[in-house]
């Protein structure tokens, strides 16, 4: 599923930069806005499914709909796919690892995304189910709605950009800014007795900038030469996933730290040292931000 996702991510981007490279922003996020519609029905809707049908055949419905689309794909295809062009595979790997302004970009955008997957897969239900007194089904509403703010932006950073004359770094200040802030807001809100809205707010700051995923990836794009747009995109994808991993990971150590045998809730204290953390870490990621120039105070695309 990993690959075959993040194959069909990346070809996907290519081709757009191939067809749109004037609106590649945003015909990028109206593509993502589509594409992050999966995560949306991952929420409340699959729960739903799973005590309908159960979970078995709810795992395996995406199998289903995803096969019917490659026999559709397979059946139309004749006559579209171009002879396989040899490429260097290489050059523009080094070339990027050489590339520091990309770096910046890389390690500060990922940042926003590892803090918002840690919400989407780790605490972010869990917290609000056994701190802030609602049902799981609520709880799976609200992480829904997250999911739908963050599919929307990826067409609304677009309307940001245009607001702030294409300027691309504003933009992302203003990004990591928003992440740090739910940081630490929610740090604040496990602190004391949590309440849904305060939480709910935390989780929202974190979102937000989640859908800012074309900013960085035009951002990476305008660094690089226009023969490794492909490399580039792949570049910034590869650092958001380990970004989200290692962000995982660090969430599950607290976490363990906190843990008292026999009891399935984790402290409040323990969501507070959490999202402490991704506060801090967010305020790194914009200190990164400044070591990479704008890239689109000259461009009107």
């Amino acid at each position: 599923a990993g690959v075959g996702s993040g194959t069909v991510f990346l070809g996907t981007a290519k081709v757009l930069n191939d067809l749109f490279s004037k609106k590649f922003t945003l015909v990028l996020g109206t593509v993502l806005f589509i594409g992050y519609c999966g995560p949306t029905t991952g929420t409340m809707p699959m729960t739903k499914l799973i005590q309908i049908i159960g979970w078995r055949q709810a795992m395996m419905l995406p199998g289903y709909v995803t096969g019917g689309l490659l026999l559709t794909m397979l059946i139309f295809m004749r006559g579209t796919i171009k002879p396989v062009m040899t490429g260097q595979t290489f050059k523009p790997l080094l070339t990027m690892v050489k590339n520091f302004p990309m770096w910046m970009v890389c390690i500060s955008g990922a940042s926003v995304f590892g803090a918002y997957y840690v919400l989407l897969s780790q605490i972010g239900q869990k917290s609000i189910v056994d701190f802030c007194k609602v049902s799981p089904s609520k709880a799976a509403f609200g992480i829904m709605i997250l999911t739908i703010i963050v599919a929307v932006n990826n067409m609304g950073v677009n309307f940001l950009l245009k607001l702030v004359g294409n300027r691309r770094k504003v933009v992302a200040y203003a990004s990591l800014l928003c992440s740090a802030a739910g940081g630490f807001l929610g740090f604040m809100a496990f602190s004391q007795n949590p309440s849904y809205f305060l939480v709910w707010c935390a989780f929202l700051l974190i979102a937000i900038p989640a859908g800012f995923f074309p900013l960085f990836c035009t951002s990476g794009k305008e660094l690089t030469p226009p023969e490794n747009i492909g490399m580039a995109v792949a570049w910034f994808n590869f650092w958001c996933f380990v970004l989200i991993a290692s962000y995982q990971n660090v969430t599950g150590k607290v976490l363990q730290l906190y843990s008292v045998s026999g009891q399935t809730a984790y402290p409040p204290e323990a969501y507070a040292k959490v999202f402490s953390i991704l506060g801090i870490l967010s305020v790194i990621g914009f200190i990164l931000t400044f070591f990479y120039p704008e890239t689109g105070k000259n461009n009107n695309k």
